[in-house]
């Protein structure tokens, strides 16, 4: 019954893995460095069930060379789990941006994953992490709680690392997005606990794939609302603010501001569709930093192509009047600071109104866009072409 339970538990986890592998594969192209990271601990933690399984089905076996697979597989299994620990503290100071140079300023934390990694290799000679008795029967011996101190360190560590950063970040929509990273040490957490109170009991790569599982969800629904380019929310994002908005604030007025670039055909065109995505970026930047300065609580997009869109709920035309303002002194400041062979500006049209259905807001958005195009042809015959620096 026990080989039963391990087989399924590591089967189950084996296949649930390979599923979301496959479609970080298809889904991703080509991975980023946190995402290379985070396939590593995934396929680790494949290697992990393996060892797990390979290890209960040869238990207690006599068969030739069954004392080797069971002390190689629980040697892979003990480096499996203390990897998965040090490799999510490099996924979380990857996808923060914690390190720069990865191999000086890596190398001070590998130096506990490398002893422990030579505390395993050695084990065949040493019995420290285990022991395998005259009857191929695994016994865990002092040496593993050397091991799990380790490899709990870096998980905790990690979190404490997260949970600092939470509290520095300014961007709210950042802050939201770095905060699902504590919950990877809860299910490895109580796996553990079960399988220290109740030995023979193998749940700890449940933990771990209940972790992958719900980080690799959460990365998703962060790209789906995101936009890849600025890091910006997307069209898509929009949608769902303005869902929120007629469940919780249609009594308010509804606020919107359309921005578009000008002249950005002629970036692309003039000076390389390079130039082009640097230009939407800084744009991005000065918009979200106009917002992040703004007294009210803010929702900021990119609506599509060279187009930006903000939205609040009973935003008054002083404040209204200051964030256009902002933006367009933060790219002024751009412009002073970068070395644009162009000047970056944008044309800004707004819109309020109560808004109780899609659309009433639609009308709001019209009216903030025929706004926009308003102002530009205004200023059309100044920006008849990009206007070069110096």
């Amino acid at each position: 019954m026990t080989v039963i339970y391990y087989t399924e538990i590591n089967l189950i986890c084996i296949i649930i893995l390979l599923l979301f592998a496959t479609q970080m594969r298809y889904k991703s192209g080509r991975l980023s460095a946190d995402g290379r990271t985070f396939s590593l601990i995934l396929w680790t933690t494949v290697v992990m069930c393996a060892s797990d399984m390979v290890a209960e089905i040869c238990r207690g076996q006599f068969f030739m060379g069954a004392r080797l697979f069971i002390e190689l597989s629980n040697m892979i299994f003990y480096e499996a789990v203390s990897a998965i620990s040090f490799l999510w503290k490099v996924y979380v100071f990857v996808k923060l941006k914690i390190i720069k140079n990865y191999k000086e300023e890596l190398f001070p934390w590998m130096i506990p994953f490398i002893i422990i990694s030579i505390v395993t290799l050695i084990n065949p000679f040493t019995n420290w992490l285990f022991t395998i008795d005259e009857n191929n029967l695994y016994t865990r011996e002092v040496g593993v709680y050397f091991h799990w101190i380790i490899s709990w360190a870096y998980l905790v560590i990690t979190n404490i690392i997260v949970a600092y950063k939470i509290v520095q970040e300014r961007d709210k929509k950042k802050r939201k997005e770095i905060i699902p990273l504590l919950f990877f040490i809860i299910a490895p957490v109580i796996a553990a606990v079960i399988q220290m109170l109740f030995y023979g009991v193998g749940c700890y790569q449940v933990g771990i794939t209940i972790s992958i599982v719900v980080v690799s969800l959460t990365e998703q629904n962060n790209q789906i609302l995101t936009d890849a380019l600025t890091g910006l929310s997307n069209r898509y994002g929009f949608n769902k603010y303005c869902e929120n908005y007629m469940q919780h604030h249609s009594e308010t007025k509804l606020f919107l501001m359309m921005i578009d670039i000008n002249n950005f055909k002629q970036v692309n065109d003039r000076f390389s569709h390079l130039e082009g995505d640097r230009a939407l970026v800084d744009v991005a930047d000065a918009v979200r930093q106009s917002c992040e300065e703004a007294t009210s609580k803010l929702f900021v997009c990119r609506y599509g192509g060279d187009e930006f869109l903000i939205a609040g709920c009973d935003c008054v035309q002083d404040e209204i009047m200051d964030l256009k303002t902002r933006i367009h002194e933060n790219l002024e400041g751009k412009n002073a600071s970068e070395n644009y062979p162009y000047a970056l500006s944008v044309s800004i049209g707004t819109a309020t109104g109560t808004c109780f259905n899609s659309d009433d807001i639609d009308r709001v958005l019209r009216i903030a866009d025929e706004a926009m195009y308003a102002e530009k042809e205004q200023s059309k015959d100044k920006r008849a072409e990009m206007p070069l620096k110096g």
